[in-house]
């Protein structure tokens, strides 16, 4: 059986995620970074560099959310406990079924029960700080990228044209 995600599998997913990434090397390269001379191009740079660049900004988001739980370990222990409660269930599951006041709780239901605990367990933890701390700094890396990068199509002097001026 193979894992699918909107009648989508998984790999293919995957694939495409990897197809879309750049080279680092073009990514940083500092020679390529301007500020934007109008508007309007910076509007279309902006929009292009965000649909070019989407698999490397979604690593940075990833390296970020790994670095920011590594970093504060009560969020790695609250992470592993909801991890070991759904680890539980499963194997729990298969032995013995759990009910309450004589009415027998599904594995779903378990399931369901743990998501919804860990909620308000990952809030206090402080969890939901993190998340937009991440969410924010990989936002604002992601526009302030988007819009100083000038790819081939921005640049004057890489175009098919020259500009020329009468003197």
């Amino acid at each position: 059986m193979t894992l699918t995600l909107s009648n989508v599998k998984l790999q293919e997913l995957y694939q495409r995620w990897r197809g879309g990434l750049q080279q680092w090397g073009d990514v940083a390269n500092p020679k390529r970074y301007q500020l934007p001379t109008a508007p309007g191009p910076a509007g279309r740079r902006v929009l292009r560099n965000l649909s070019r660049f989407q698999s490397n900004y979604l690593l940075v988001f990833l390296g970020l959310t790994v670095a920011s739980i590594l970093l504060y370990p009560v969020l790695l222990l609250g992470i592993l406990v909801i991890l070991l409660a759904f680890y539980f269930i499963l194997h729990r599951s298969h032995e013995h079924k759990l009910s309450i006041y004589g009415y027998e709780i599904n594995t779903q239901q378990q399931y369901i029960g743990v998501g919804v605990l860990s909620i308000p367990f990952l809030w206090i933890i402080g969890a939901g700080a993190t998340i937009i701390w991440v969410l924010s700094i990989s936002t604002l890396l992601a526009v302030i990228h988007a819009t100083l990068f000038n790819s081939d199509n921005d640049d004057p002097l890489r175009s098919d044209h020259l500009l020329v001026e009468h003197v």
